[in-house]
Order: structure tokens, then C-alpha cells, then sequence
């Protein structure tokens, strides 16, 4: 080893530190003289997760290639594919779909990645979630759906995307608590009557066809 050259542990460091801003030349260089790919930093970082929640997409691709593990986990329990689709990272987000991760993961506390997309209404990742198969209704370990989260934190566009998508707005927590328990944003008040009238509608329809047979 040349003098001065990083040891191990300080080449895994600058790999995290490069993917995450986005250093594609100095991951690959760090990669080519020892770095460990799958390198665990503070909080169980990888250097993917780091490149894709930040949005890298080149550098998340370079580092798939290299073989980085698709399903590693950060200290909270998110994927690559949660932490991009979380930050809105449309584009690394469509990476990692296309390369196989799993669209179900879920962190400690049962999110998965359409959740934590719809949680900080990021509706671009979280449509691309959607149309990728992802789970409407999957609940948190509190019984939270994204639709419940999306109501609570007030972001219309998520709770607009997957109202059209079909999520069940009678759905309650483990504590039974439903959309109106606290849906405090006029927009998406509106989006909810909109969705009972349409959905009252079709059991007024459903009532009148089974009664006509």
C-alpha cells in the first residue's frame, strides 16, 4: 500500500461520504482500490441507500453493478428503494423497480415504501409505486394505510392519487382512528366527500341492479 493511501475502514468512509454526494468517478476509484460495496456506516448506512435518497441515479446504477445489496437496511429499517421513493426520487426510484427491489419492504415500524412516499407527499415516487403493483392497504404496525398517513399529514396530491387508485377510505388504525379523526386540510376534506358521494353512489347503483334481477 502506498504511503497515505486509506486503510479499509477510512476507504469505506469516503465511499459512503462519495455516494452521497453524488461522486460517481470517486466511487468508482474507491471501489477499484478496496472499498467493500456493501460497507456499514452510522445508522447501518450503505452507500446505496445513501446515493439513492439523496437521488444519484448513476451512482446508485454504478454501485448495483458492483453489486450492492438491493435489500440492505438502514437503523430504521429502510430499503434503497423506501429512502428514494421517501425523498421524492423519482428516477432512482424507477432504478431500483426495474431492478427487482422489493416493492413491500417494510422498516421497523411497518412502513412501506408507498407509505413513507405518501407520508411526506411525495405523489411522483408514489405513483410510480402504484403502478408498479404496490400495496394500498398495507397497514404499519399501528394499522396505519398510506391513505390514513396521507390524511394526517395533510398532503392532498398523495391523498388525491390514491383515492383514485381505489384505497379504502373507511379504513381505521389498530387505536380505531379514520380519515375524519383528523382531517384538518380543507383540500383533502374536499377529496374525502368526493370519494363517499362516488362511493355511496355506486351502493345506491348496486342495491338498485340486485333488486332488478
Amino acid at each position: 500500500m502506498a504511503q497515505g493511501a486509506p486503510d479499509g475502514d477510512t476507504k469505506n468512509v469516503a465511499l459512503l461520504e462519495a455516494a452521497d454526494r453524488g461522486n460517481e468517478a470517486e466511487v468508482a476509484a474507491l471501489l477499484d482500490n478496496g472499498a467493500a460495496v456493501n460497507a456499514v456506516g452510522r445508522r447501518s448506512m450503505t452507500a446505496l441507500i445513501a446515493a439513492s435518497a439523496e437521488g444519484h441515479t448513476d451512482v446508485a446504477r454504478l454501485l448495483l453493478k458492483r453489486g450492492a445489496e438491493l435489500e440492505a437496511k438502514n437503523q430504521t429499517g429502510l430499503t434503497a428503494l423506501a429512502a428514494a421513493a421517501m425523498q421524492g426520487r423519482a428516477d432512482t426510484t424507477r432504478l431500483l423497480l426495474e431492478s427487482g427491489a422489493d416493492i413491500e419492504t417494510k422498516g421497523t415500524s411497518g412502513a412501506t415504501p408507498l407509505y413513507v412516499a405518501c407520508a411526506f407527499g411525495r405523489h411522483l415516487t408514489a405513483r410510480l409505486l402504484l403502478d408498479s403493483g404496490a400495496d394500498l392497504e398495507a397497514k404499519t404496525t399501528s394499522g396505519l394505510t398510506p391513505l390514513l398517513i396521507a390524511v394526517f399529514n395533510a398532503q392532498a396530491e398523495a391523498v388525491k392519487l390514491l383515492l383514485e387508485h381505489g384505497a379504502d377510505a373507511e379504513a381505521t388504525s389498530n387505536a380505531g382512528r379514520g380519515v375524519w379523526s383528523r382531517c384538518d386540510d380543507a383540500d383533502c376534506k374536499q377529496l374525502l366527500e368526493r370519494a363517499e358521494s362516488i362511493q355511496r353512489w355506486h351502493r345506491r347503483r348496486g342495491l338498485a341492479l340486485w333488486g332488478s334481477v
